[in-house]
This record gives structure tokens, sequence and C-alpha cells, in this order.
């Protein structure tokens, strides 16, 4: 007889081993070191591998969610590796059952307990924390316990879900009223472009160690080609969370779906977006051939011939 425990998490568990040195906690997302090259699966030199080899080390070794691995969440750390801060440790993976890292006011039930609000978390590149945004799919989290852990981030239950890879939800910090900086220290170059990214002027954030925000350049513009899409229905949205008064967030898509203007079927015109203003925001969808555009804004329009 299977030794059943049901007031447990559950779900399938994994030991992989962590390469951070960051001590972790019950909860944290973490996510597969993709593209190690020149180590073995416990992070060990080993010059018979390569990055046109086979490296188990690309599915055994995980690090901090990051702009670069996004793409490749491996799931969350369980109760017994609680603390660690190197070497093996257990995961439950997307499907379980489980206690996520949380930084959200979690309330799945919109009136009492009776009607369910299908509450979604994502985590968060950069961060060891879950967040309300985001996409459905692997590296989300649904909701399954009433808990508001939006001052103080905490566990909460929920079940990881599964299917096409999120991105996450990043929170990319622009202090409005700081001295303007480079916006690409916090998207990152190159940028993945899936998932969310959420500008923001407020710096009030739950901050860990080491990490600081960043400051918004005079004007910024964030270029989406057809180079950047690599699989159909690869889904990216840029949204400005509060008003950017210390400078421009200009979207540009070189072949925007709903925006664009052909001419004998070659594209003339590509499509702009202004996300300066409080919840502005576009949504891009890779559809195999161009980039279908859902936007949310009051300035937006043609650019070139």
């Amino acid at each position: 007889m299977y030794n059943v425990q049901y007031a447990k998490p559950q779900g399938t568990k994994k030991r992989v081993y962590y390469i951070g040195t960051d001590t972790l906690k019950e909860g944290y997302p973490l996510c597969y070191n993709f593209d190690a090259t020149t180590v073995d699966y416990r992070n060990k030199a080993d010059s018979t591998i390569s990055v046109g080899t086979y490296a188990a080390a690309r599915r055994l070794c995980v690090e901090k969610p990051a702009e670069g691995n996004k793409l490749h969440f491996a799931g969350v750390v369980a109760a017994e590796s609680d603390a660690k801060s190197t070497g093996w440790i257990t995961l439950w993976l997307p499907g379980s059952v489980c206690n996520v890292y949380a930084y959200a006011n979690c309330d799945h039930g919109a009136t009492g307990l009776t009607t369910n609000t299908g509450q979604t978390l994502n985590f968060c590149p950069g961060k060891y924390y879950f967040m309300d945004g985001g996409f459905q799919g692997e590296g989300a989290a649904t909701i399954l316990q009433d808990i508001d852990r939006s001052t103080t981030p905490g566990l909460v239950m929920a079940e990881l879900q599964t299917g096409k890879p999120t991105g996450g939800y990043q929170v990319v910090h622009l202090l409005s009223t700081a001295t303007a900086g480079a916006i690409s220290v916090s998207l990152s170059t190159p940028c993945a472009y899936v998932g969310v990214y959420a500008f923001t002027g407020d710096s009030v954030d739950f901050v860990y160690p080491g990490e600081t925000a960043t400051t918004l350049a005079a004007t910024m513009s964030i270029l989406v080609n057809v180079a950047d899409a690599h699989f159909i229905g690869q889904r990216v949205k840029f949204i400005s969370e509060d008003a950017l008064s210390g400078g421009v967030i200009c979207c540009i898509i070189s072949t925007a779906a709903k925006q664009a203007i052909c001419v004998g079927g070659t594209l003339q015109c590509s499509g702009y977006v202004d996300l300066s203003a409080a919840n502005n925001y576009i949504d891009l969808t890779w559809n195999g051939h161009s980039w279908v555009v859902n936007c949310g804004v009051e300035t937006y329009g043609l650019v070139g011939t």
C-alpha cells in the first residue's frame, strides 16, 4: 500500500543542485541553469562538456530566477531544504500543491469563500518571490489560501501551474525623481521578450540585500523586432504601473500586425506606443508572421515608411 499523507503538500519532488550562495527559504522559486557549459551535474568543472555537447547540469543545476533563465522555471524550494545555501536541495515541481513564497494579498474567494477568483501569482525574475500579475502557465501559481502577504512576504498554499512558460512578472524600478540612468540595467541585454515587464516609479518595495532600484533615463525606447520572436504564441507585455514624469518610454514594434500598413504585401510602417502614463500597456503575441498588438494607451501611432 502507498503511504499517502493527505494533510501534507502533494505533488512531485526532485533533487537538484543549487549553484548559488544565497540562503534559501521554503517556497522560493528557482530556475534551471539552462546554459551550463564545461560543468557537470554538481557544477564541477568538466573539460569533456561544452556548449555543443549534452550537459546534465542544464536540468539538474538551479539558480536564482533572472532575465536570462526565466523560460526555464524549475520549481520551488521544499520545506526540507529551507535555510540551505548551496549544494543538493529538494524542489516541488510544476503540478504540485505546496507552499510558495509570496509578496501579495492572497484572497482566492471573491465573496467570502463561495466564489473562486482564480487569483494567480507569478515568480519574479531577479527576486525570490511570487507576485500578482503575469500569464498563466509554467512559472505561475494558483492561490489556495486567504492571507495577506502584501506587506511582509511569506508562505501561501498554492498549486504550481503547468504549460507554456510564463516568463514571470518582472518589476522594473524607475525612480523618476532620481538622477537619470540607464534602464537597460533592469531589462538586461538582450531582453527575452517573454512575460510581463512592469515599470514603476514607486521606490517602496521589498528589496533583498544587495538589490537597488534603477532610475529612468530622459528618453528610452524598447524595440521589438522580428528577430525577437522564437515561437508561435510567444507573449510579452510592457506596462507602466505609475505615471513616469521623469522620462518617456516608447515601445516600437517593427512588424505590428494591427498597426502595420502593407502595400503589395510589403510592410511600410511600424507601430509605437507611449508608456509614460499610469496603467498604459502594450501586449504582444507572435503569430508566426508578425506581432499581434493589444494596447491600452492614449498615445500611439505609426512611424517610418
